[in-house]
């Protein structure tokens, strides 16, 4: 189950690109919450607590308390964040306010577990073509991860969504359940020629160091017969 934290706000009134840069200048960060009625509330909060909530909790399904000036307490959704795309500094937050006994759709991710035989023993690569699945639960039924174990893939299987095990009375699959999730693909010709070159390399290596030490040995023969060569009587 996703866990709730509590994150303080406050109501703003003013909006707009400057009243945003101003307030992220005074260590707070706009915000927008979407009530249940669809009205929309832009609030603010304190950026450096938000952030230390997100280094420890992730930022995937966070449930939150969103306490609106110490009195407003309404049960949310982190939807969205939006981020600077050079500097990476956050920018804006959005949150769903939710009903805990009304399901919503939420994407959670999938998690990969284990190594594949593929992999370990057949020199293929792993490829993870599908990332998160979207899924129709209640708010505290959400979890952090679907975990899905991908030891028994050879190179060219294929899981699919289908075969990632979730609790079909607590979660309705809303992605389509014949989408690859994760394959083992087979390795390139590159990798494979690098791999002959290294086999090739090893193999070449000990005949060319026989041959050197047999003409070392050549060359001590020849040295010791001329040693021993008789000379000639002047």
């Amino acid at each position: 189950m996703a866990e709730s934290v509590k994150i303080v706000a406050q109501k703003r009134d003013d909006t707009g690109t400057r009243v945003a840069r101003r307030l992220r200048k005074k260590g707070l960060l706009p915000c927008i919450l979407c009530g249940i009625d669809g009205k929309t509330t832009p609030v603010q909060t304190n950026l450096h607590e938000l952030e230390m909530i997100l280094r420890h909790h992730g930022e995937d399904n966070l449930l939150a308390d969103l306490l609106v000036d110490e009195m407003d307490a309404r049960k949310t959704l982190l939807k969205e964040l939006q981020y600077d795309p050079i500097k990476g500094t956050l920018l804006h937050a959005d949150f769903l306010e939710i009903s805990m006994t009304k399901k919503i759709s939420v994407e959670i991710p999938i998690e990969l577990v284990g190594e594949p035989t593929g992999v370990a023993q057949q020199g293929g690569v792993l490829d993870q073509v599908l990332r998160t699945l979207e899924v129709e639960c209640l708010p505290g039924d959400i979890v952090e991860s679907l975990p899905i174990n991908v030891e028994a893939l050879d190179v060219g299987d294929s899981l699919t969504v289908q075969d990632v095990p979730i609790d079909l009375t607590k979660f309705t699959l809303l992605t389509p359940k014949d989408l690859v999730v994760a394959t083992v693909l087979a390795p390139t010709l590159e990798e494979v020629a690098e791999v002959e070159a290294e086999v090739t390399a090893d193999d070449s290596a000990e005949p060319e160091l026989i041959r050197e030490k047999k003409e070392d040995g050549e060359e001590a023969g020849e040295d010791s017969a001329a040693e021993e060569k008789p000379k000639k009587k002047e």
